[in-house]
Order: structure tokens, then sequence, then C-alpha cells
């Protein structure tokens, strides 16, 4: 129930809305040998008031009293032993962030895919493996708040009336050394193209490289007439280092929101269109099973400096109708268009109960923004386990402030 202003990410099906804003989700779960299902639907209605804008920022005339039906977390699913297909709209998380992620969060609604994956780690001579193909449809609503556009709609920025629709192909995968085994390595690749182009390249060119792009060559000098196929490529690398005994582990993701054009490309500039984040979390043991968990995490999304002689535009969009997100919501990270954040917090666990503060600085957009300022949010959450039921709870309170 933002009372302002539009704040938040990482809320699923949510929209970013002012004002009251409720999801009712119900499901039912069912499994039967190696075939599983789960049928959750959910339903969102958002007040979706107006709220305090300017040129750059919110949409001049929101939907108002929004409603929307999406089938939410359901999936159909065929797994046997470490290896599994199935068929699902529900959310997926990738990378080690725990506020968010570059390539897949659960920032926004979930959407319909495809997906080859292992249902648990695939152990092997050298080591544990684990990933997931996906391939799967995208939309963008024209009367809908886009977060990558600051919050202006579709239609705002493109004049478009029908719905955008697009496709998504993705991979990630993680590697566990048998020989270093607090140590996990990731890799993930994104590929979205609108739906239309997409159809028109399974058509008339080889199929593969139409419909699973992310094993094409990494290097666009070494691919033809690339730029021509309008793709919106990312892909990050990402790291993990646990500390068992000290209850502990550090981790970073680092990824590019282009195609580099060779190789002499990435060793000149490696930050050109590169965003990053890293974190830190450590578990203090107390008395009676409770625990102390401590969080801290920097996510950089701004241009790096080289951006004054080679623009790469801001993360989550490259080519016109192809920007990274479904129903307005960017699928990695949600902090905002072009955005550095510094999130942090402290929670007291005891069993199911937890209680802990939150806090967030998020810079706004700092490479385009003539006036800038940074949001500062203060929180409060937790949860409290009642007989059959699990009460959360999660208050903000938010400020800015200029910087120069």
């Amino acid at each position: 129930f933002p009372s302002h202003d539009i704040f938040w990410w990482s809320d699923g099906a949510l929209m970013p809305a002012n004002g009251l804003q409720q999801l009712f989700n119900v499901g039912y779960y069912a499994k039967l040998g190696p075939l599983s299902m789960q049928v959750s639907p959910e339903i969102i209605w958002a007040a979706n008031k107006t709220y305090e804008r300017s040129d750059f920022y919110g949409a001049a005339n929101p939907t108002k009293n929004y409603t929307t039906f999406l089938p939410g977390q359901s999936f159909l699913k065929l797994e046997q032993g470490a290896f599994g297909l199935g068929v699902s709209t529900e959310n997926i998380w990738w990378g080690p962030g725990h506020f968010s992620s570059l390539i897949m969060s659960n920032n926004a609604p979930g959407n319909f895919h495809a997906s080859f994956h292992t249902a648990k780690p695939a152990k092997t001579p050298i080591g544990k493996f684990e990933w997931q193909l996906i391939g799967g449809v995208l939309r963008d609503e024209p009367r809908q708040s886009d977060e990558i556009y600051g919050l202006k709609t579709f239609n705002d920025i493109f004049g478009v009336f029908e719905v955008n629709r697009k496709y998504l192909n993705a991979i990630s995968i993680v590697y566990q050394p048998s020989f270093l085994k607090n140590l996990s390595i990731g890799a993930s690749r994104a590929f979205i193209g609108n739906i239309s182009n997409v159809d028109s390249l399974g058509t008339n060119d080889n199929k593969i490289r139409a419909f699973l792009p992310v094993f094409d060559k990494l290097f666009k000098s070494k691919l033809v007439n690339e730029d021509l196929r309008g793709w919106n490529q990312l892909i990050s690398l990402s790291t993990k280092l646990s500390f068992p005994k000290a209850h502990a582990e550090v981790y970073t993701e680092y990824g590019w929101n282009d195609h580099k054009a060779n190789l002499r490309d990435l060793l000149m500039a490696p930050t050109h269109s590169a965003a990053y984040l890293v974190g830190a979390k450590k578990i203090v043991p107390l008395e009676k099973k409770r625990s102390l968990e401590l969080i801290a995490e920097i996510n950089q999304m701004e241009q790096s400096p080289d951006y004054l002689v080679r623009t790469a535009g801001n993360w989550y969009i490259h080519w016109f109708k192809t920007n990274y997100s479904n129903y307005g919501q960017v699928l990695g990270s949600g902090i905002g268009f072009g955005n550095n954040a510094l999130n942090f917090s402290a929670m007291l666990r005891d069993r199911q109960n937890s209680i802990g503060l939150l806090f967030h600085k998020i810079q706004q957009d700092p490479n385009t923004k003539s006036v800038r300022w940074s949001d500062y949010a203060w929180g409060l959450q937790g949860r409290v386990g009642l007989p059959h039921f699990l009460f959360s709870y999660k208050f903000y309170g938010s400020n800015y402030r200029d910087w120069e």
C-alpha cells in the first residue's frame, strides 16, 4: 500500500502502482511418480492512484482500478533423476543475489515458458552441475506503467495501442567443482526479440539460431547481419563462496547488456554496457535455536564512465520493442532504470518467526538526470507463525535528497 509514490521491487505480479493493491492466490499441487502439477493462479487489483510525476517520470493517465488475472505459479513437470522437462508460468530466480538479480528474479509476473532443467544437482567426476534452459513469451500492455521507461506507459513512449509480444530464450548454468566444494560458478545468457521478427527468422533462417540464440557465438564479429536481427542480448557471470564454519558467504554477479564485437573489444572496454552486484551474508547463531541474519548488497546499473565516448544506453533495453520486461516490469533487477542501490538487512529468526530491519539507498539514474537525487528507505519486516498459517508483513518509510 504505497501512500505517496511507488517504491519497492521483487514483488512478483504486484505492479508498480500507487495506492492500495491486492494479490489473491490459491493453489493445488499433485504428484504422480515423475509427473508433478501445480495450479496456482493470481488475481491482482490495484487502485493505481495518480502520483507526483515529471516529464521523465510517471504515467500521465494510469488506468484506474486496474484488475488482471494471471496463471501465476502454475506448472506441469516431468522429472526423473536429475533431469526434467516442463511448461510453467512460475517465477524464476537465477544468480546469487538476495535483493535482486541481473538476469532473472521475481520482480515481474511469471511468464509462460517451456523448460529443460535439472531437478537436482547432476553429479559428475569433476563436480556438480545445475542448469535451466527456457523458451517463452513476454508481453507489454500499452496502458500499463513500464519500469524501463520511468513508469511511463508503452503508449506514451511509442504511441502504440496494441499489446507488444516478445520471445525470450535464456539459459543459466551453475558449476560446483569437486575440488572446491564451497565455490559455485555460474553463467547466464538471455535473448529477447519481437515475436514477429522471431517468426520471420524461423521461416527464412536456421531455426536453431532463430529460437535458440543462446547457443550462438559470443562475439558479434563472428555473426552475420546480427544487428538486423533486432535481438536484445544479456549475459552475466557469477560466483558464490561459502564459509560453512563461519556461517557466511560472499557473492558477485557481473554482466553485459550487449554483444562484444570481438575479444579485443572485451579487453579494451570491459566495463562498456556492464552492470554488477556484490554482496555478503552472515548468520550469527544465538541461544535457544535463534539466529541473527545480516545481509549487505550493492547493485550498480548505471553506465560506466566510458559512456562519454561510447554510450551503451541503460540496461534492459537495446532495440525497439525488445525491452527486457514482462507486463511492464523488469525480469532482472527492479531497482530502477539505470539506478544504483545499497541494501542492508538485519533479521532475528526464531524457528518460523522473524523480525528485522531493512535499509535501502537508491541513486536515481545519475548519468542522465540534470537534477540528481537518491531515495532513502527504512523498513520493518517479519513473519509470525500461527497454527496452519504464516502471517508476513513489511512496512517502509522513504524520503529523498538531492545531490550534485
